[in-house]
């Protein structure tokens, strides 16, 4: 049977060293379709993502183990800059699974890759309106994405609601300025090693889906993208990198949907 559990209430949940967390609407960051996220009561550098259903904890169980276990080398940049929020430990609850502790990411600094692409939004959040941010965020997200690759890990739903870049106003900049991060990484296609088990990404946007992505009637379905991890990631950047140094111009605008 399933069981579903609510923000509403208090959730006591337990760390790998015993110390025990209670997680409650005073501490809420942020909830989705799979789980909710809260403020870590003891660490302000630190979240924690509590999965709400009994069935999303067994989905993603072995899923967040694999993850922790070949972590990218670049979650952090040499400064500390949050890249990934990558999962750090284990999160149980009545001695069960239950989800997972990841870096904070400071989303006061840090705004939807959208704002850069659009003039408008450039001008409205005071963002330098010229090559050399969209160029910087671009090289940055490149980067990432060549860590995740190395540990055998996809992004696969790569598109700019799941992409932070790190403020830059115009006259102001800061060690952290241009960087960018990724986000819902437990959504990500996750490699378990060699010769090991994947775990498939669940969710691709139509719109940055590469071709494989499509059969010959153009209907869509993201398991189609299976074995073509990487090509998706490098056509989701491409689109991303298209939009970025366009204004927000899609390669595909101005194209009659029939075709």
């Amino acid at each position: 049977m399933e069981i579903a559990m609510s923000t509403t209430t208090l959730h006591v949940v337990e760390e790998k060293s015993g110390r025990r967390l209670a997680l409650g609407p005073q501490n809420l960051l942020a909830e989705g379709g799979a789980g909710a996220v809260y403020a870590h009561p003891n660490d302000p550098l630190l979240c924690v993502k509590i999965y709400l259903t009994s069935e999303q904890r067994r989905l993603h169980e072995a899923k967040v183990a694999a993850m922790i276990a070949r972590t990218p080398d670049n979650v952090r940049t040499k400064s500390g800059v949050v890249q990934l929020a990558w999962p750090i430990e284990l999160i149980k609850e009545n001695g069960a699974f239950a989800g997972f502790t990841m870096p904070r990411l400071p989303l006061q600094d840090t705004w939807s890759i959208e704002i850069p692409i659009h003039p408008t939004s450039r001008r409205s959040n005071n963002a330098p309106d010229n090559l050399k941010l969209r160029l910087t965020l671009l090289r940055n997200l490149a980067a990432v994405l060549i860590g995740l690759h190395d540990k055998g890990h996809y992004a696969i739903d790569l598109q700019p609601k799941n992409v932070f870049g790190y403020r830059w106003t115009q006259g102001i900049s800061t060690l952290s300025s241009g960087f960018v991060a990724l986000i819902d990484c437990d959504g990500f296609s996750i490699s378990s090693g060699s010769g090991g088990l994947r775990h498939d990404a669940g969710l691709l946007m139509e719109e940055y889906a590469c071709p494989v992505a499509f059969d010959h009637a153009l209907t869509f379905d993201v398991s189609r993208v299976i074995g073509f991890e990487r090509q998706q990631d490098l056509w989701a950047f491409a689109v991303l990198a298209f939009r970025l140094l366009n204004n927000g111009l899609a390669p595909w605008d101005g194209i009659p949907k029939a075709h």
